[in-house]
Order: C-alpha cells, then sequence, then structure tokens
C-alpha cells in the first residue's frame, strides 16, 4: 500500500461534507419512497380498472332491466312525485342505482389514481439525480477508505462505531418507515371521519325534508350513500395499508359490513320513520367509532412513534459525529506515518475544507428532523376515495368543505384503547439487537485470535535473535 498524503484526508473530508448535505435532504430515501409509492399506485390501478370493467358490466345489466320494466323513463321523472316514487321503485331500480354508484366512486378513484401515479413518477424522476449522486458519493469514500487502510478497519474502535452506526440506522429506518405508513394512513381514517359526518348530517336533513320534494330526498340519501361507501372503502384502505399485524381497537371489520349493508338499504331507510331512525344510530354509531379511532391513532402517532423517531435520530448524529472524528484522526495519523506533514491537520484548523471538524460532524440532526417531518408525511402515495357527485353535473359539496357536524366529545386518554406493541409498530428490533451482539463478540474474537497470533509471531522472532546470538 502506497503513503497516505494529506489530499486524501481532505478529499474524504469534502466527501463527508457532500454526503451530509444530501444525507439531510434524504436523498436516496425520498427518491425510493416515490418510486415504491408510485410503483404501489400502479397495481391498485391495474386492480381498480378491473374492477371498474365489471362494474360498468354489471351497470349496463341492471340498466337493461330498469328500461325494459320502464321502458324509456329516467332516473329523474321516477322521482317526480311521491307517488311516482312509491307506485315505480322497485327491486330493479335499487338494484341499478347501488351498480350506478359504485361504478362513480370507481370511476373517481381510477381518476384520482391516475394523477398520482403521473405526480409520483414525476417527482422520482427529479429526486433520481441526487440519489445517484449520494451512491457515487458513497463508493467513492468506500473505495477511499478502503485504500487508505489497505481494506482493513483503520481502528477496533471504528469497526465498534461502524457496527454501532449500522444497527441504529437500520432501527431509524423501521421507524421511519411505521411514522411515514401511520402518517398517510391517518390521512385516509381522517377522510373517512369526514365522509361519516357528512353522511350523517346528510340523513338527519332528511328530516326537515317535505314530503312532495321526494326528488330533494332522493339526492340527499344519495349523498349520505355515497360518503358511507367512499369512507368504508377509505377505512379498509386504512386497515390494508398497516397491514395484518395492527388490530384496530375500534371499526372493525365487522362494524364495517354491518355500515354497508346498512348503506346498501338506504333508500328503503328513508321512505319509514322507523327504518330511517334505526339508519341515523347505525351511521352516527359508526362516525363515533371512527373519531375515537382517529384519537388512538394520534396517540400512537404522538405518543410513540414521533417520540422514537427523535430518538434514534439523535443517537445515529451522536455515533456518526464519533465515527467520522475517529476516520479523520485514523486518517492523519496514516500521513503521519507516511512521513507527510500533519500541520494544520487538527480539528480547528482552518485550511480543512469544513473549517473545523465540528463543522462537519455537528449539522446533522436539524435538516435531518426537517425532512422526517415533512417527507415521512408525504401524502400523495395513497389512494384516497371520495364520495361520487350526485347528478350528471358532478357537482356534490366535499365533505371536508362542507358545515361541519359537531365533533364528538374526545375519550380521556385512559379510555382510549392500549397502543401497539413495539414489534407490531416496527418490527423485531430485539433481533437486530441481538444480531449486533453476535456480530460483536465474534468481532473481539477475531481480535482477540489476532492478538495472540501476534504475540506469537514476536516471541517467536525475539527466540530466533537469542538463537542467532548464541551461535
Amino acid at each position: 500500500m502506497s503513503g497516505v498524503d494529506k489530499e486524501q484526508l481532505m478529499r474524504y473530508i469534502e466527501l463527508e461534507k457532500q454526503i451530509q448535505n444530501l444525507e439531510t435532504q434524504n436523498a436516496l430515501k425520498n427518491y425510493e419512497v416515490k418510486k415504491k409509492a408510485a410503483e404501489d399506485v400502479a397495481l391498485t390501478i391495474q386492480e381498480v380498472e378491473n374492477t371498474l370493467k365489471q362494474l360498468n358490466i354489471q351497470t349496463k345489466k341492471e340498466k337493461d332491466d330498469v328500461d325494459k320494466m320502464m321502458k324509456n323513463k329516467s332516473i329523474g321523472d321516477i322521482f317526480k312525485t311521491q307517488a311516482d316514487y312509491d307506485s315505480q321503485l322497485s327491486q330493479e331500480q335499487e338494484e341499478y342505482l347501488e351498480a350506478l354508484n359504485k361504478e362513480e366512486v370507481c370511476k373517481q378513484h381510477f381518476t384520482d389514481l391516475q394523477k398520482q401515479h403521473q405526480d409520483l413518477e414525476r417527482e422520482a424522476n427529479v429526486l433520481l439525480k441526487d440519489a445517484d449522486v449520494l451512491k457515487k458519493l458513497y463508493e467513492e469514500r468506500d473505495g477511499l477508505l478502503s485504500d487508505i487502510f489497505g481494506g482493513e478497519y483503520g481502528s477496533v474502535e471504528e469497526n465498534k462505531l461502524e457496527a454501532k452506526f449500522d444497527e441504529l440506522m437500520d432501527k431509524k429506518q423501521r421507524v421511519s418507515v411505521a411514522n411515514y405508513k401511520w402518517t398517510n394512513a391517518r390521512v385516509l381514517l381522517q377522510h373517512a371521519v369526514n365522509q361519516l359526518a357528512h353522511a350523517v348530517r346528510k340523513w338527519s336533513d332528511l328530516d326537515r325534508i317535505p314530503p312532495h320534494e321526494t326528488t330533494i330526498k332522493y339526492c340527499c340519501a344519495t349523498e349520505a350513500r355515497n360518503n358511507n361507501i367512499a369512507a368504508c372503502s377509505n377505512v379498509k384502505s386504512c386497515h390494508k395499508y398497516l397491514g395484518d399485524k395492527i388490530d384496530f381497537p375500534y371499526l372493525k371489520p365487522n362494524e364495517i359490513e354491518t355500515l354497508e349493508r346498512a348503506t346498501a338499504n338506504i333508500y328503503t331507510d328513508m321512505l319509514t320513520p322507523s327504518r330511517c331512525k334505526h339508519a341515523f344510530q347505525c351511521y352516527d354509531i359508526t362516525w363515533k367509532r371512527a373519531t375515537a379511532l382517529l384519537q388512538w391513532f394520534d396517540n400512537v402517532i404522538q405518543g410513540t412513534i414521533q417520540k422514537d423517531l427523535k430518538k434514534v435520530t439523535e443517537e445515529v448524529k451522536k455515533v456518526e459525529k464519533d465515527l467520522r472524528a475517529e476516520r479523520i484522526k485514523l486518517i492523519r495519523d496514516k500521513v503521519a506515518e507516511s512521513g507527510g506533514d500533519v500541520g494544520g491537520l487538527t480539528d480547528a484548523d482552518s485550511d480543512i475544507p469544513c473549517n473545523s471538524l465540528k463543522g462537519l460532524t455537528d449539522g446533522f440532526s436539524q435538516a435531518d428532523q426537517q425532512k422526517l417531518s415533512d417527507d415521512d408525511m408525504d401524502l400523495k402515495g395513497i389512494g384516497i376515495v371520495r364520495a361520487a357527485p350526485v347528478g350528471d353535473d358532478g357537482n356534490m359539496p366535499d365533505a371536508s368543505n362542507d358545515r361541519p357536524m359537531p365533533a364528538p366529545t374526545p375519550l380521556p386518554l385512559s379510555e382510549l384503547a392500549p397502543l401497539p406493541c413495539e414489534d407490531d409498530l416496527f418490527g423485531d428490533i430485539s433481533q437486530l439487537k441481538e444480531q449486533y451482539k453476535k456480530d460483536r463478540e465474534e468481532f473481539e474474537r477475531q481480535q482477540g485470535l489476532n492478538k495472540i497470533r501476534q504475540e506469537q509471531g514476536l516471541q517467536e522472532k525475539l527466540a530466533a535473535r537469542r538463537h542467532k546470538k548464541k551461535c
């Protein structure tokens, strides 16, 4: 191995500066997140497109059945008067309305997903450049360190710090992914809560609509119905997004099935006061349960995930700082061993490109935390289902913009369901710790063997010298 010079140390410091700048922007992670999200959305688009084709066939079938029954009358004609509604509403018409609404919801979802996919691909392509630069910087840095230290670690301390850094980075990645997933899942849930609240309000408005205003009553019930359908889809997506390990304490699958069955009978329920009241109770309870689930989500995110994320980020920052400092010290020592001038290579000297070691290693945490807050909460990689519009004009007030329902009284924290365990949130982190412990023990065993070999070699050389002297 050739001697190590001052330029190699300065190049290492410059590489670390460039790497740190891109790391604080989460260049690789942001690209991978956008790319993975685009791939996931593309798969979802295929599934939704297939579903849309099936729904279109079903809608046409139901429409043909209604046309045969009603000849050429339109849906609007059916609802012009209460008498017409009572006499002509049939099972065929209900089935057609159900198929048509499902198709409209699916169409809206399909359109939203296509736009999301385009946005994600465009953003991923923009981020790809920085990600490629960071990968090349990593390769150059690793090659430089390998050249300087002959493919070995510069010291036992460097090996320990790098192993600890890798362990913490793996943990940080797991916690960060959990933060990303839960904050995105919360958006799905928030939309569901808004949609359920909108459905409850629209259903309660039915009592204030005069009996002869059948078209208005139909539109009001349809708004409630479409928002219930969209809310059920968003809750299901929320659960699917987090995986089977997370058991929702509220809004379990059987509760969503109950709401779906009630929603399927909405046009029959709107005709009878007793059924209308029973349906309202179902919608209202589901909305309150969804609100409690949202409160539980906030407790998980703020009370566990983000606290752990802040803690592990600080730990990573400290170990990374120590690792960089150790490597700079080792390279400086190599320069001295090679007969190079180490004057001006102390931590405080101003001719080092970063001005000081402190300037290189202390600027990590704040920018990184900000990026985690922004990018881990990115909302564009999820398929939010919006309620289908009422009527051909496509106009229906969005649940988030309409007059809101008064929010239910929040549950006391003591009454909220228990939080998920660490393994369910982050994966089996204890396994990482155990692997790290085994790796450390193996390394220390190898170090001990090397030390014994070195001592044996030294003793053999001394014995050889003594033998020569006797001869």
